[in-house]
């Protein structure tokens, strides 16, 4: 089974960690990996936000409250608290 190029660079990245003391930014958040990441999310993003009027609202799973206000907003979403 032949890795694709993204998993062989995670895979090297937290090889490199293992084998250094220092827990630095770059390996939990390798800048190699950024480029080409927007492109994917601003699709994850229009497939959710054509869904968005099947979302169901529930309540919060550890309280049982329905009680919302709202927390923040990010990319045409909102989160409550």
């Amino acid at each position: 089974m032949e890795l694709p190029n993204s998993s062989i660079l995670i895979l090297l990245t937290r090889m490199n960690y293992l084998q250094s003391s220092s827990f630095s930014e770059n390996v939990i958040r390798p800048k190699v990996l950024e480029f080409g990441k927007l492109a994917p999310l601003q699709l994850d993003l229009q497939g959710l936000n054509s869904l968005k009027h099947e979302f169901v609202s529930l309540d919060f799973p550890f309280c049982g409250s329905s009680s919302r206000l709202p927390s923040f907003t990010k990319y045409e979403f909102t989160f409550d608290r």
